[in-house]
Formats: C-alpha cells, structure tokens, sequence
C-alpha cells in the first residue's frame, strides 16, 4: 500500500456528493475505488484494500486506486455534474488508454 495525495484531484462537489452517498451505506469502511478497464475509467465503493492500492484521503474520504491504473489518473479530476441533461460524477482529463478510433479511443461512438 502506497499513500498518496496529489495523484488526483476531487472537487468540492464531488466529495459533498460522495459523502451523502456514503452515509447511506451501512458499512463504516467503505471508501472510493477509482480504476481503468479498458479504455474507461470508473468508480465503486469498496472496503477491502489491497496490497499494491495506492490510498489517499481527501477530508476524511478513502480513495483506492489500483497499481496500475495510476498512470492513467494522474492529473484526473473527479466531479459531480447536477445539470438539465446529465446527473453523476464524472472523470475528467484521466489519461486513458486508446483502443483505437479518434478522440475517444474509440469507445465514444462518435466515429472520429
């Protein structure tokens, strides 16, 4: 297990959001698991932390991410996005493995 701070960024938003999301659990050790599989970054709650996570803590907040999605959430930002077309947290600016196709590694179905 690694410590880490500055590996990404969580904005206020987000960890107000988590936070709620959280006191609806009725686990006490859960934290957030951020990971890449594929060409895709996601989110899930997990408890258990594993030997090669790098773990930081953000006001109180557990986040875990695995070994080798580091490299690929480096500079990403986690947020929360409340709008007319769009309710859920979002990654931003992960650095993400192309699978190919254009601007989105293909997996965007935009076709570029």
């Amino acid at each position: 297990m690694q410590t880490s701070t500055t590996l990404l960024t969580i904005t206020s938003e987000a960890l107000a959001e988590l936070r709620q999301v959280l006191s609806e659990e009725s686990n006490p050790n859960l934290g957030l698991r951020i990971f890449v599989q594929g060409s895709k970054a996601a989110m899930t709650l997990d408890d258990l932390e594993r030997e090669d996570d790098v773990v930081m803590e953000f006001e109180g907040l557990r986040v875990l991410v695995d070994e080798g999605s580091v490299p690929y959430l480096v500079g990403a930002t986690i947020n929360f996005q409340n709008s007319l077309m769009r309710r859920g947290f979002i990654i931003e600016d992960a650095n993400l493995p192309q699978s190919g196709g254009g601007c989105c590694g293909g997996s965007c179905g935009c076709g570029k």
